[in-house]
């Protein structure tokens, strides 16, 4: 579990693991400089919890997802459930998910869904899944969500040493999924709370219904909200740490992952690497270079497949733009 500033919420959360039917063997937090009441309630919870909590107060900020790294990397256990601090478990879920990564062995990351609830606590009607679904999307696939995972601590392994992503649970997720060691459970274990100040927003988690419209409407948002370039450079070190995790922790992924799927996540992973360099020259330099790197992006066919014309878009616009 990762807190900041969320003395709000966290004791509801805290409880809900005190309630689970198969209760954690340790709690392990990590702190990113709380200023409010956060450490007090965490302390007060490991007092008179029925199992062991450990909390690191980082000595500098991380933000969240490299905090939730660090915080993973000191964990113990055999299976690692992420917590945010402002949600509410359902009893069954450690025991559900625990069960289910046990019946599933080719399985080192699991997902749920989430029942969604505003910041009082009280019900949608809605998840998350049934956003995803109501999208024209698959929960199984596009449900990443941190909170609603289940990871084997050997895949957990691949955070170290931690990327330099922003995305510490759609990272993992698109490794596990390139591997194929990726699962999908149902039922909804959390209430997933959406009370304004959340880290993350999507169209996946509004209160009120989703649609295929509402979805390409989210992807515009976040799109226009950063540079393309910017993008670019994140993706590229995203696919590269990837690759790097891979490739450093080969012999534990080959405990599970034939050879054959390895070499062909890696080979993936390096496609789209090269893919994200040549759309990154498309955004340096003078406009005729911009102009030149764009038609030989278009004749290479790098724009075809889902999300390609959006790419496109965004490409061609920093072209219009460059001086």
């Amino acid at each position: 579990m990762t807190t900041y500033n969320g003395a709000r919420y966290l004791a509801e959360q805290l409880d809900s693991f005190a309630a689970q039917t198969r209760l954690p063997d340790e709690l392990v937090v990590g702190d990113d400089g709380s200023a409010d009441a956060t450490k007090a309630i965490l302390a007060e919870f490991a007092a008179r919890a029925p199992f062991p909590v450990r909390v690191t107060a980082n000595p500098v900020q991380l933000g969240p997802s490299r905090n939730f790294a660090e915080t993973i990397l000191r964990c113990d256990g055999d299976v690692i459930l992420l917590s945010d601090q402002d949600d509410r478990w359902e009893p069954a879920k450690l025991q559900t998910m625990v069960d289910y990564l046990a019946a599933h062995p080719g399985c080192w990351l699991a997902t749920h869904d989430a029942a969604l609830m505003d910041g009082a606590g009280r019900p949608s009607g809605l998840t998350m899944g049934g956003q995803i679904v109501a999208a024209g999307g698959d929960p199984a696939r596009d449900l990443v969500a941190g909170c609603c995972m289940a990871i084997d601590a050997r895949l957990a392994r691949l955070y170290d040493p931690p990327p330099p992503t922003r995305t510490h649970d759609a990272w993992l997720t698109a490794i596990a999924d390139l591997l194929d060691v990726r699962g999908w459970v149902v039922q909804p274990l959390i209430a997933y709370r959406r009370h304004g100040g959340n880290v993350s927003e999507s169209y996946m988690s509004r209160l009120d219904g989703s649609s295929r419209l509402r979805r390409e409407l989210d992807r515009l948002a976040k799109a226009r909200a950063e540079p393309v370039a910017q993008a670019l450079d994140q993706s590229i070190a995203d696919r590269a740490a990837m690759i790097a995790a891979i490739e450093t922790h080969r012999a534990t992924l080959l405990e599970i992952v034939p050879q054959q799927t390895l070499d062909r996540a890696t080979g993936e992973l390096a496609r789209g690497l090269a893919r994200d360099h040549q759309r990154r020259a498309i955004h340096t330099g003078p406009r005729a270079a911009r102009l030149g790197h764009l038609a030989r992006a278009i004749g290479s066919g790098i724009y075809a497949g889902p999300g390609g014309m959006l790419s496109l878009m965004r490409d061609a616009h920093g072209c219009i733009r460059a001086g």
